[in-house]
């Protein structure tokens, strides 16, 4: 999937991959914001599959979240983001997950992953 999504943004880096609303994303960009957001997992030790949870809900930043964690070579779990916290929090912790990409408004909901 990585490798199919290098390849487009390679041939076709300036056409337009995601529109959302307002948001609209070419492919070169949406690699570029998945590397940066993908950095600080793989600097925290992220190994290769390990799940990673995605609170977000569906949009663009869902999509930019997966594309990073395939990135940095984790794996994507997304997760509902209007479920109770005492569901979320044993969700996460049911799929022992370390790290969790979600967004400014929802990360204290998260905050010991």
């Amino acid at each position: 999937m990585e490798q199919l999504l290098c390849n487009r943004a390679n041939e076709f880096g300036d056409s337009l991959a995601v529109v959302d609303g307002e948001h609209r994303f070419k492919y070169k960009e949406i690699l570029a914001k998945a590397d940066i957001l993908a950095a600080d997992p793989l600097k925290k030790g992220l190994g290769v599959e390990d799940p990673v949870g995605i609170v977000a809900g569906p949009g663009w930043q869902q999509i930019i979240a997966q594309v990073a964690v395939l990135r940095a070579g984790g794996t994507s779990t997304p997760i509902d983001p209007s479920v109770p916290d005492i569901q979320l929090h044993a969700m996460l912790g049911e799929l022992s997950i370390r790290f969790v990409m979600t967004t400014k408004n929802l990360s204290a909901r998260v905050s010991q992953f």
